[in-house]
């Protein structure tokens, strides 16, 4: 018997025009009264996570930051793994030469010492979270590293950096470097304990590079039918809808009976 889901937000939960449509908003309801966890799962930062959750009135943990916090009901979060001190280091020396744009997140805030094209996107967290440019290797208890996908070439580089590639994970505008260990299945397993909740008894939903670990382990975990094939390799299913047709609605009545 499942007793919890968690899913992507883009191009799973949200629709190709970034909204949470009416056939999926009422399956989350549905399985909340149902008394099943309901967890988002994205790597996203809590900020722009925020909008989508207040408006779903959510009663669960949720997971953002590819897995490494949990945002808890009052919005507040918790990290759930950082950087040792040495490799943070060595991550930062590594990337300076590769002149690609990145931030590095702590829970004071989003530091940079080059992104351009970024700027007008880190413009969302004015007045929420700190913006600061300065000097990398200064930065304490970091626990992301984001690196702006422009290009291919920049993901070519990543990949022949001397570094565990199990901590490389894609999305479609973004590479994350996450502190070893942390991935989307590790955030749900963390807000899975607190309800005692096994890991086959979890449900998990996702369709990118950095849902592979979620996709693997959990009890069902579901690849959407506009999926990367590496995420329909990963899944134990592939769902027979996308995105644009209300995947978690199908999910609720077929996995769930609800």
């Amino acid at each position: 018997m499942y007793k919890m889901i968690a899913m992507d937000m883009d191009d799973t939960l949200l629709n190709d025009e970034k909204v949470i449509t009416s056939g999926n908003r009422n399956a989350l309801h549905r399985l909340i009264n149902a008394g099943i966890v309901v967890s988002l799962c994205s790597g996203r930062g809590a900020v722009s996570m925020k909008p989508y959750i207040d408006s779903l009135d959510l009663v669960h943990p949720q997971i953002g930051c590819t897995g490494n916090i949990v945002i808890e009901t009052d919005g507040s979060f918790h990290v759930e793994k950082y950087y040792g001190e040495s490799y943070y280091q060595e991550l930062i020396q590594l990337l300076r030469p590769l002149k690609c744009e990145f931030t590095v997140s702590t829970e004071e805030g989003i530091y940079y010492e080059y992104a351009p094209s970024w700027l007008n996107h880190l413009k969302m967290y004015e007045g929420v979270i700190p913006v600061t440019e300065m000097d990398l290797t200064q930065v304490k208890k970091a626990y992301k590293i984001s690196i702006a996908y422009l290009e291919a070439q920049t993901l070519q580089a990543i990949r022949r950096l001397p570094i565990d590639q199990e901590d490389v994970f894609i999305s479609a505008k973004y590479i994350d470097i996450m502190p070893k260990g942390a991935n989307k299945f590790t955030g749900i397993q963390s807000v899975a304990a607190r309800y005692g909740i096994a890991d086959e008894q979890i449900v998990t939903m996702g369709d990118h590079h950095n849902d592979l670990a979620m996709l693997r382990q959990a009890g069902l975990g579901c690849a959407m039918k506009n999926a990367q094939p590496e995420a329909m390799t990963a899944a134990k299913i592939t769902l027979p809808v996308t995105n644009n047709e209300d995947a978690v609605d199908y999910v609720a009545r077929t996995y769930f009976g609800v």
